[in-house]
């Protein structure tokens, strides 16, 4: 509940991404029953693309849009497969290989997508912040409010046993 912005990390190896799927749900479960915090951006990052067929070829930049080529096409498949099972906008699967030496399409198209999240991930915060300091106020006024509150029925106490306790004079 205190996250601004979601990454979810996918494989693009795995066609079974149910456990992706049952992850995501449960946590827009979690905030559909929080009414009072909205859904932060997501970001899938769509990993191993590299892996997908033919598994030889290797030879980024690819067109996703154009999709010329068995690997361009394989990848542009695997990101609209997975933009339906997990039920994320298309545009929000940013594929990318993290092998080191075969780095791709982080600097490209991850963290563009990261970034472009941030002015709803920054309101999200501030909203999540400006509701934790109202309860912290709350709370902290509530204490005041009883140790004032005690003091006064200390004070009131005090002075009915002084009351008490003085001997009466008589004339």
């Amino acid at each position: 509940m205190q996250s601004d912005l979601i990454v979810l990390v996918s494989s693009a190896q795995t066609a079974a991404r149910d456990a992706d799927r049952r992850l995501l749900d449960e946590v827009r479960n979690l905030f559909q029953r929080n009414p009072d915090r909205e859904f932060p951006p997501l970001v899938a990052a769509l990993t191993h693309i590299d892996q997908l067929r033919p598994f030889r070829e290797w030879n980024p930049p690819y067109d996703l849009a154009q999709s010329q080529g068995t690997k361009a096409q394989q990848i542009r498949e695997a990101v609209e497969a997975t933009a339906t099972d997990l039920a994320v906008a298309i545009d929000r699967v940013i594929p990318v290989c993290l092998l080191e030496g075969k780095l791709y399409n982080v600097d490209e198209g991850l963290i563009p997508a990261i970034v472009a999240s941030l002015g709803d991930a920054q309101r999200l915060k501030y909203l999540r912040c400006l509701r934790e300091f109202k309860e912290e106020e709350y709370w902290r006024r509530l204490r005041e409010q009883a140790a004032n509150t005690g003091r006064i029925l200390l004070k009131t106490g005090w002075r009915l046993l002084e009351n008490a306790v003085q001997p009466t004079r008589h004339d």
